[in-house]
């Protein structure tokens, strides 16, 4: 199995037509054109990190088969085009904003329509878009504010992969910064 990013506009952008989010998820197939670099690197039972450009990623999904060609694409777009067949979609409620992962992602072309990604990517993603949907108020240009309220929650339970442990119970140490806002 395979991890890609697989990056489109917005929902809208190409009306009504194969091209558009919207009739990709309607349909189930991601539809592309058949010259998109990586497309027949891309097999059944692939994962897709579903990203959007301008905004972020929105939701992950499997390539169900193979690719198909759209006989009428030629006539309808002018184009050689079809797509992969698409299941087990997870639609997001929140983007989670591309700027906040960026740098760290394996693969740095971020106009590729099809880019290769790894585990330690996927992992990156989810958890980020975990931290910032549950933690966090945003926007789309990467700037968000963390609640307080749960994030010693969220590093106590990723403190191994945080590369942090805990102090020991014998240490007796609290640190209060004095900021000007919030609780003295």
């Amino acid at each position: 199995m395979s991890i890609w990013i697989f990056s489109n506009n917005r929902v809208g952008y190409y009306q009504d037509s194969d091209w558009d989010t919207a009739t990709i998820l309607k349909h189930e197939r991601y539809y592309l054109k058949s010259s998109e670099l990586n497309r027949s690197k891309v097999a059944a039972g692939d994962l897709a990190v579903l990203r959007e450009y301008g905004t972020g990623f929105w939701g992950i999904c499997e390539v169900a088969g193979d690719w198909e060609n759209d006989l009428e694409a030629q006539s309808k777009y002018d184009v050689e085009a079809g797509w992969f067949p698409i299941r087990k979609i997870q639609k997001w409620g929140v983007h989670l904003p591309y700027e906040l992962v960026k740098e760290d992602l394996s693969n740095q072309n971020h106009r590729l329509r099809i880019a290769k990604a790894t585990e330690q990517d996927l992992y990156v993603v989810k958890l980020a878009h975990r931290v910032y949907q549950h933690l966090s108020y945003g926007s789309t240009d990467g700037s968000f504010f963390v609640l307080e309220a749960g994030l010693e929650e969220a590093v106590k339970a990723n403190l191994k992969q945080l590369g942090l442990r805990l102090a020991d119970t014998a240490i007796q140490q609290q640190c209060s910064l004095g900021i000007g806002i919030g609780r003295p």
